[in-house]
């Protein structure tokens, strides 16, 4: 796959300075927008396509989601976008994708309105071919970050519903538990590297399957219109990944292992398989582990572990001597209780600072309800898709 990437505020920055570097084959072009100039310090990759917008003298925004949608929806800025991402080579790309946390104030706020740019683009005939994606990094829990953060999330995450096919999750704090399990001296640098980096190799095994495809005479390779049939929904689906890497040798020649400790060990958020209405996998690792046999018992037990009827299946081919296997599952639309818990935060969060919101950041209450509404109203249709399932089964 040939993808392109942005990368907005600082953690979507970061998060795409780590996928450039883990997969810069791949990328036809990647770059970042921010609004506060301090932030391109932290890059190792993407320094010189660091683009700061907004009238802020480059401070940033102070976590204001609506100051960053503002400033990026002016002409001005909206001129730099376009300019620089037709620049930069978008419409080269098989695969579109922003990077975002969706509780900064310039991540949360610009990208929706990014995506629409970019889709204006790559629209032909209104039409958009190219799967738009959105991997957004969800807050760590109050009070290790301001509930400020919960509240841009729910907002964020409305407003995205219709603007990409696809949001990618994932939640700080499940990772840095895991993570800090593991190793409890691990500083808060190193952690948040090591978290940018297994959100990299996550995406990068997806993409394995269209460069290395397995030979043989049924279809092994999962490309960017595989991924956009799989994840496209009425509105932007809700995505977990997981994702595990083993040695050859421990693995000893079972898909069914790699797939079952993955969903055990490699959530990316905390939910429960079983919920997912589809799913999708790529395994990379040496032809020899990738027997017929191995594949379709792999794609049987995955199946069995979620709600839905629908799994699809990608196959990358290591050298023959690698000595490791990996796999990345996407879960889609499995329910996500940390969205609902964002959503009940945002809501204390505004009955607290309700003056404040409505004439500082002129959020009227009912503009914020109809963002809560925007999240039940999905998950009330996911569920509904997912009870007819049940009928039907």
């Amino acid at each position: 796959m040939k993808w392109f990437g942005i990368g907005l505020g600082g953690a979507g920055g970061n998060i795409m300075d780590s996928t450039y570097s883990a997969m810069r084959d791949d990328f036809v072009g990647a770059v970042v927008f921010n609004t506060a100039e301090a932030d391109k310090a932290k890059l190792s990759f993407l320094k010189d396509r660091f683009y700061v917008f907004g009238d802020f003298g480059g401070a940033g925004v102070g976590s204001k989601w609506r100051d960053a949608r503002d400033s990026i929806s002016s002409e001005k800025w909206k001129s730099l976008v376009i300019k620089t991402i037709e620049e930069q080579g978008i419409k080269n790309s098989q695969v579109l994708l922003l990077t975002s946390s969706s509780g900064g104030g310039t991540g949360s706020g610009s990208i929706p309105v990014v995506a629409s740019y970019a889709k204006e683009l790559l629209s032909s005939d209104g039409r958009v071919v190219q799967p738009v994606i959105a991997a957004m990094v969800l807050p760590f829990r109050y009070p290790m970050e301001t509930m400020r953060f919960s509240y841009n999330s729910a907002i964020g995450l409305a407003n995205l519903l219709d603007k990409v096919d696809s949001i990618i999750l994932f939640d700080n704090g499940y990772m840095r538990e895991k993570i800090v399990k593991e190793n409890p001296e691990i500083s808060d640098v190193e952690l948040l590297d090591r978290i940018n980096h297994s959100i990299a190799e996550a995406i990068r095994v997806i993409s394995a399957a269209s460069e290395t495809p397995m030979k043989g005479g049924f279809k092994t390779t999962f490309d960017s219109q595989d991924l956009k049939n799989v994840l496209s929904m009425f509105e932007a689906s809700y995505v977990v990944p997981c994702y595990f890497r083993t040695r050859v040798d421990v693995l000893g020649g079972s898909l069914e292992f790699l797939v079952e400790i993955a969903l055990e060990e490699g959530k990316f958020v905390d939910v429960d398989p079983k919920t997912a209405l589809k799913a999708a996998f790529v395994v990379r690792g040496p032809e020899d582990l990738m027997k017929t046999d191995n594949i379709f018992s792999a794609k049987s037990l995955l199946a069995e572990r979620i709600a839905g009827v629908d799994v699809r299946e990608g196959i990358a081919i290591t050298p023959p001597d690698s000595k490791y296997v990996e796999i990345t599952i996407l879960l889609i639309e499995p329910e996500v209780p940390r969205i609902k818990e964002l959503a009940e935060q945002a809501s204390v969060y505004y009955d607290l600072f309700e003056e404040d919101l409505k004439t500082k950041e002129n959020t009227p209450r009912e503009e914020f309800e109809g963002y809560l509404r925007k999240l039940e109203d999905h998950a009330k249709k996911i569920a509904e898709r997912k009870e007819k399932i049940k009928k039907t089964a």
